[in-house]
């Protein structure tokens, strides 16, 4: 029964998921990367004021 769920569950995901065409993905995609890229710039801030001397 659970696999019947389940199966039904993607067959439900998958039609959404075609009525909304790629803008899901790549919304997705997009905060993906703008949160790698945050995470990046905040790493490499610690690092700078870690080493104030490289700085200036």
């Amino acid at each position: 029964i659970s696999g019947n769920n389940f199966s039904g569950n993607s067959s439900d995901f998958a039609g959404s998921a075609e009525k909304k065409g790629n803008v899901g993905v790549i919304a997705g995609g997009t905060i993906g990367s703008t949160l790698f890229l945050l995470l990046l710039v905040m790493l490499a801030i610690f690092i700078f004021k870690k080493r104030p001397a490289n700085a200036s």
